[in-house]
């Protein structure tokens, strides 16, 4: 059970003192620096919360013990300080700021490549011909104007050179099994 008094009486080198009771008959409670919570030292009249424990040697000790005083203008601190930050406020702004700005970033990023996304979601594959991909350091592939069309396995090609063409320009085809650079090997561009 937790009591509440007053620190009547503390000798500081020692760090111990005594505690009165509210409403006792001068009752006074030994109590050790170490049976504050905080370990800080208190002061002579300083009101405090305690719990008591009956030691066979000492007699009544407090234990677990709190500074009322203390803890009060800490709160209240506190409240002064929310009362007068105005920058939770400002920083929910900003914060909201950020979310636009973001949301805007996507909506142009969208705009921009609204017809490649239409033409994902038809099924189409947007029109890419050859001539945009051959490298000047690698052999050119055929003067066929390829498209992209959404074939994406060696069953699907004709030839080995739409096979380059797709491994080349096409996303998400699966034509180069070994990764060595060479498409369907074993159907068209054979060793």
């Amino acid at each position: 059970m937790r009591h509440q008094g007053k620190v009547i009486k503390w000798i500081d080198e020692k760090g111990f003192g005594f505690i009165a009771e509210n409403g006792s008959s001068g009752k006074q409670i030994f109590v050790h620096i170490s049976g504050f919570k905080s370990g800080q030292r208190p002061s002579v009249g300083e009101n405090v919360s305690f719990e008591v424990a009956d030691d066979v040697k000492k007699g009544m000790q407090a234990y677990n013990v709190i500074y009322l005083d203390r803890q009060q203008s800490a709160s209240i601190k506190a409240k002064r300080i929310d009362k007068k930050m105005p920058a939770t406020k400002s920083g929910n702004q900003s914060g909201a700021f950020v979310k636009v700005l973001g949301l805007v970033l996507v909506g142009v990023f969208v705009f921009q490549n609204t017809d490649i996304l239409s033409s994902v979601y038809k099924g189409d594959e947007p029109a890419v011909t050859s001539a945009n991909y051959v490298n000047s350091d690698e052999e050119p592939i055929s003067e066929q104007n390829f498209q992209c069309m959404g074939k994406t396995r060696c069953s699907q090609m004709a030839s080995c050179e739409e096979a380059k063409f797709y491994l080349k320009s096409c996303p998400g085809t699966i034509t180069d099994g070994d990764h060595d650079g060479i498409p369907c090997e074993d159907q068209w561009c054979g060793h």
